[in-house]
């Protein structure tokens, strides 16, 4: 089990985003959190992967309890997020992007830029390389996004709706590429709207409703679920809300 959330809850004064929510992830599987609107999914998120601390409840990653940790020593250790709303330095290179992150665990500039130009390539953003940040399409955004994060060398990946804003042909490379992860045993837990891809990629699915765990499961039963159809399933788009 490589990563176990217990029994975490987390208020903002009355409101109570999540409520002892609970499950585990298996080391080499991918994970979906879905839900409705306000279901508590982002801050989930920032819950895992450090940038808020639960009101109560344990976080534990590879056999340690990291509830008390911050963001940047999880990330060190292997537990890794991306962002729905992407967040580059708009003033540098991809390659650059891309070679800070790899920076943080590799000894010496020549050794992050080896690993940033590699990923770059992995993440068909080659003819990007020399491109500032911040003049980049949204779907060619995403993919530096994701580069970035994998330059951390992540044990596992949490990924906030990789897919939102993308066309349905800019999605497919997308979905590939998370795919070979996949098949190379990377452990993925995203959140995402997105049904057909959640049905492709996950092994199991949670669905969290009002901060609380609805249901959770393999794909096919949550899908057919009557408590999730009723939540959100049954839209005709086939996209629940975010």
């Amino acid at each position: 089990m490589i990563l176990r959330i217990e029994t975490v809850s987390k208020a903002f004064g009355g409101l109570r985003a999540l409520e002892e929510v609970t499950f585990e992830v298996e080391s080499g599987t991918v994970h979906a959190v879905i839900g409705p609107n306000g279901a508590g999914k982002t801050t989930l998120f920032s819950v895992i992967s450090g940038e808020q601390r639960p009101g109560s409840g344990r976080i534990v990653f590879d056999g340690r309890d990291v509830t008390a940790h911050p963001a940047h020593l999880r990330a060190r250790a292997g537990l890794v997020r991306t962002f729905q709303l992407t967040r580059p330095f708009a003033a540098l290179t991809v390659m650059d992007n891309v070679a800070v992150a790899a920076g943080a665990l590799r000894r010496t500039r020549r050794e992050a830029v080896s690993a940033a130009a590699e990923t770059v390539e992995r993440t068909g953003l080659g003819d990007y390389a020399s491109r500032l940040a911040g003049e980049l399409p949204a779907a060619a955004r995403k993919r530096l996004e994701l580069a970035r994060a994998l330059a951390l060398r992540p044990k596992v990946l949490l990924l906030d709706e990789v897919l939102a804003g993308l066309t349905p042909a800019e999605r497919e490379p997308m979905i590939g590429l998370l795919e070979e992860l996949r098949a190379e045993g990377m452990t993925l837990v995203f959140v995402e709207h997105v049904m057909p891809a959640v049905m492709r990629l996950a092994d199991r699915v949670v669905v969290l409703e009002r901060g609380r765990v609805l249901a959770e499961g393999e794909p096919a039963r949550i899908a057919t679920d009557p408590r999730v159809v009723a939540a959100y399933l049954g839209e005709e788009s086939g996209d629940a809300p975010a």
